[in-house]
């Protein structure tokens, strides 16, 4: 009889759950965990999240729509500044999460299948469509 581990290890080349978390983690075609860890902190009276970049890329959408949401959502301004975007208000790191979340369950992930794994066919000030590259459903969200 084989035991887990032994089918984990030997039989996959992987040591653990652990790794297969990973691989799923860079697999291409999008975002596996949610939101990456947020590296942001607080300069005067504005708050910087220095990662936005790695965040943009992870998400496959325009930085522009990301911050305008972002914007929208917690009515302030925003900028963006080389790889970070600056927020003209000093915002809690739980309060952005939350925020990015909730643009992850809007504009990624498909409400047929639950995957991350959609892109932006359109978009207008009125709305966006967008098409599920997994399961192939197409659907509207609000635009910004």
């Amino acid at each position: 009889m084989v035991s887990f581990d032994d089918a984990t290890s030997s039989s996959t080349g992987f040591n653990d759950l652990d790794d297969i978390a990973d691989m799923l983690d860079e697999a291409p075609g999008g975002m596996r965990r949610g939101v990456p860890e947020l590296k942001i902190h607080i300069q005067g009276q504005k708050t910087i999240l220095e990662n936005f970049t790695k965040i943009v890329t992870e998400f496959k959408r325009e930085p522009k729509h990301i911050k305008k949401y972002i914007s929208t959502e917690l009515g302030v301004q925003t900028k963006i500044k080389g790889d970070q975007l600056e927020i003209g208000s000093i915002i809690r790191d739980d309060t952005l999460r939350k925020t990015l979340e909730a643009y992850v369950e809007v504009y990624i992930t498909c409400p047929k299948c639950g995957k991350p794994d959609t892109r932006f066919k359109s978009q207008s000030k009125k709305k966006v469509e967008v098409q599920c590259l997994a399961c192939g459903n197409q659907y509207r969200q609000p635009g910004l």
